[in-house]
């Protein structure tokens, strides 16, 4: 019957920052209500971040929204009910020449593993000369250092001097560097891309991410969807940004919110309003809910 409801159970997939989220970082009632209308119509909704699991998870807890399952450091681990059901893992060595590389030239970077956040003594002052030398900081869109302090007295990093700190042991899921210097940070990329194996990406103009080559969003929302059984054709993935690409990919509907960069829209089966115009739940309303 035209206009009947898919009853089809989906998997909804959302980017946090530049999607969920507004510019302010808020969460709105709009969005909320349509995540919760949603569920009650029998269909799941994950998070997908580039954030580190154990802070996504702290945050989704403060909003009242720990039921959601995630996947975190862009993919790389992916956890339901507290339980770890999928993660992706850096090589050691690669993530070790990484770190000496990005160390030995000063850019202000942190590395996010299973015990937490691990980053230079340095990071703050690395950060602040980036922001106060490169002329692109003037652009609005770039956070500023106080920002930035303010959400790592959230989640602090374990301040380390050279690699040989990091237990042995240790599980990491991705390299995270920052400058708004493109010239700087292509060199960068160039260099990861030199190692092979990795998959290198960006979840905002600012920065660089480097994990293994497999841990990327899309591979969070395959395990997420193998999970729970959902189909990949009735999975729906919505993102702003490059990091967003592999899930945008591989999703049944992928959704480019208005915000996006060029790019995203371009790979995207549809664009819907931006992240400051509940631009999740209008999406949710017209191709899910409708």
């Amino acid at each position: 019957m035209e206009g009947a409801i898919d009853l089809t159970k989906k998997l909804i997939a959302l980017d946090m920052d530049g999607t969920f989220l507004t510019t302010k970082g808020t969460i709105t009632d709009e969005n909320r209500k349509a995540i919760r209308d949603a569920q009650a119509a029998g269909h799941l909704v994950m998070v997908c971040s580039g954030r580190p699991h154990d802070s996504l998870l702290s945050f989704l807890k403060e909003e009242s929204l720990d039921d959601l399952p995630i996947s975190g450091s862009n993919g790389a681990i992916t956890v339901v009910d507290g339980q770890i059901i999928h993660r992706v893992l850096m090589d050691i060595h690669s993530s070790k020449v990484l770190f000496n590389w990005l160390d030995d030239h000063k850019y202000p970077f942190k590395i996010y593993t299973d015990r937490g956040i691990f980053g230079p003594s340095e990071f703050f002052e690395r950060a602040e000369f980036e922001l106060t030398t490169n002329p692109q900081v003037a652009n609005p869109q770039f956070a500023d250092i106080g920002f930035m302090k303010e959400y790592a007295s959230k989640f602090p990093a374990t301040k380390v001097e050279s690699f040989a700190e990091i237990p042995t042991d240790i599980e990491i899921f991705k390299i995270y560097a920052m400058t708004p210097n493109m010239e700087k940070k292509a060199a960068f990329e160039a260099f990861a891309q030199e190692i092979g194996g990795l998959m290198i990406t960006s979840s905002f103009i600012d920065n660089v991410e480097v994990s293994d080559a497999l841990g990327h969003k899309g591979t969070g929302l395959v395990a997420m969807a193998e999970y729970f059984n959902v189909a990949m054709a009735d999975t729906i993935a919505m993102g702003d940004n490059f990091n967003d690409l592999g899930m945008l990919q591989v999703a049944g509907l992928a959704i480019a919110m208005g915000n996006a960069e060029d790019e995203i829209k371009k790979i995207a089966d549809v664009v819907t309003l931006t992240n400051d115009e509940n631009g999740v739940a209008y999406a949710i309303r017209e191709h899910v809910l409708k």
